[in-house]
């Protein structure tokens, strides 16, 4: 198992966009309805299947940010290397950008809605 930080990727289309820093995942989001009976049982619904996400935290430099924003906006395909683990989806919304070093470098967070894993 891969644990070096370097391995850890964002790409697109086989070009890297930035360094993963954090990954928290994979979760599922699900809609349910819970109901409760009058004789006190509890009944759980769920509407659908779930959509797999993760949290994702990387660091770009200031010429990486926009390709980062590009590929959000073109609603495109993008891979997730982390812990010897290929993830691919998209960026749910814009990336939260917080500048690290002035004009340099920054990190951001977005949701990636996990379309398949693959190991690697």
């Amino acid at each position: 198992m891969s644990t070096s930080i370097t391995s850890w990727k964002l790409s697109r289309d086989s070009a890297t966009l930035a360094q993963i820093l954090t990954f928290l995942g994979p979760k599922i989001e699900q809609t349910k309805v819970v109901s409760k009976a009058l004789d006190g049982s509890v009944y759980i619904q769920t509407i659908g299947t779930g959509n797999k996400y993760a949290d994702v935290t990387i660091f770009a430099t200031r010429d990486e940010m926009p390709d980062v924003n590009e590929a959000e906006a073109d609603g495109a395909l993008v891979s997730v290397v982390y812990r010897d683990i290929q993830y691919l989806g998209y960026i749910e919304e814009a990336p939260d950008w917080t500048e690290k070093i002035a004009g340099e470098s920054y990190t951001a967070t977005f949701k990636l809605l996990i379309d398949e894993e693959v190991s690697v």
